[in-house]
């Protein structure tokens, strides 16, 4: 069995070389994901990275949106081994300064507009969540941790003949790692469908309400994710409030409040108020800017083009896609075939200030099914 740089090191965590997972489950992923937009919307970007032991792949993806208009995909796979390095083709991601520096660059290619060269800086530490778990009908269903990070991008895009320069852009990364469903093509079926949405199968059946929501201002900085069933059910609670000292407050309590577009699942404004652990009340409101990211082009929601998603064996050589969606019609983003896309998962960057302080948001919002509050076709 070969060896690897990784085995040089203290922090193995079970007799096995650090190539191999602790569990033969096939859905276990290491996964990690940014995204950055200008700051009137005008342009973003967002680029992952993930990783399959059990599968023996190595996937990610890198997009571009432009004027509100197209969102420009690119995905990428290929065999794991021999090679663990980070690097697929003409997309790599090189960690400068752990949780200080992370850079991502994208090669010019032949069936794709777009080329990159960025780097994140944080703005504060990275935050570790409350971790994720979940079983049913007996079976390990999710069992993952993810961290989050709130910062900045500087570099630059290359779309087409045009250079978009990127200089303190709002980003926001995360880094989640375990099991979760929906990974590798197929998932055990015991009895119970959990919906397409991997946290959906926690909720029982009775719909599912996700968010989460990363800000800076020019003093403070956060991160909160709720998750609710659909009768409003609290499921999941986590979230900090902190400074770029590391200071921090947890979060203790989150309410929403949603203006949807035409019974769609882009959202042109939403509150969120939250309570940290020193009993302050936080109001935050955040208007929406440029277009949700449509994450089936990403490899989400069975993306790619053989419907299969994320961590698929897709042959013995660098496998890639790349096709342009139309964004231009809020709520109703049309695939490379035309179809409107109607997944739950949407992303969205917003204008944000919380308690009249002026900053920046990235919002995931996820419906899955009926809910009790909102009105969603």
């Amino acid at each position: 069995m070969p060896l690897s740089a990784l085995d040089e090191s203290l922090m193995h965590q079970a007799p096995l070389l650090m190539e191999h997972a602790a569990t033969s489950d096939h859905r276990f992923f290491d996964r990690h994901m940014i995204s950055g937009f200008a700051p009137d919307g005008a342009a973003g970007v967002t680029i992952g990275m993930g990783l399959y032991k059990n599968m023996n792949v190595l996937d990610g993806f890198a997009a571009v949106q432009h004027e509100a208009a197209r969102q420009h995909n690119l995905r990428l796979s290929r065999p794991l081994r021999p090679s663990l390095i980070p690097e697929l083709g003409p997309l790599r991601i090189d960690v400068v300064e752990p949780y200080k520096q992370v850079r991502y660059t994208l090669a010019r290619g032949e069936t794709y507009p777009h080329s990159l060269d960025l780097t994140f800086t944080a703005f504060q530490p990275a935050y570790l969540e409350d971790p994720h778990f979940g079983r049913v009908d007996g079976r390990l269903a999710t069992d993952y941790l993810r961290y989050c990070q709130n910062g900045h991008l500087d570099g630059e895009i290359v779309l087409g003949g045009e250079t978009i320069a990127v200089k303190d852009w709002y980003s926001w990364r995360d880094h989640s790692w375990g099991v979760r469903p929906n990974v590798g093509g197929f998932d055990p079926f015991t009895g119970t469908t959990g919906g397409s949405f991997p946290s959906a199968i926690r909720s029982g059946g009775k719909g599912l309400l996700l968010f989460g929501f990363g800000f800076v201002t020019r003093e403070f900085g956060g991160y909160v994710q709720l998750i609710e069933n659909g009768l409003g059910e609290r499921i999941y609670l986590t979230g900090f409030l902190g400074r770029p000292d590391g200071t921090l407050l947890r979060v203790v309590d989150a309410e929403h409040d949603v203006a949807f577009h035409n019974r769609t699942r882009d959202f042109t404004f939403m509150r969120i108020r939250f309570t940290t652990e020193d009993g302050k009340t936080w109001e935050a409101e955040n208007e929406a800017i440029g277009r949700t990211w449509v994450f089936k082009g990403l490899g989400y929601d069975g993306g790619y083009n053989d419907g299969k998603g994320q961590g698929v064996w897709r042959g013995a050589e660098l496998h890639q896609e790349s096709d342009v969606y139309d964004v231009r019609e809020l709520g109703r983003p049309l695939l490379a075939d035309g179809t409107v896309s109607t997944a739950s998962h949407r992303e969205q960057h917003c204008r944000m200030t919380i308690n009249g302080e002026p900053g920046q948001s990235y919002i995931p919002l996820i419906l899955v099914g009926g809910n009790h509050r909102y009105d969603i076709a």
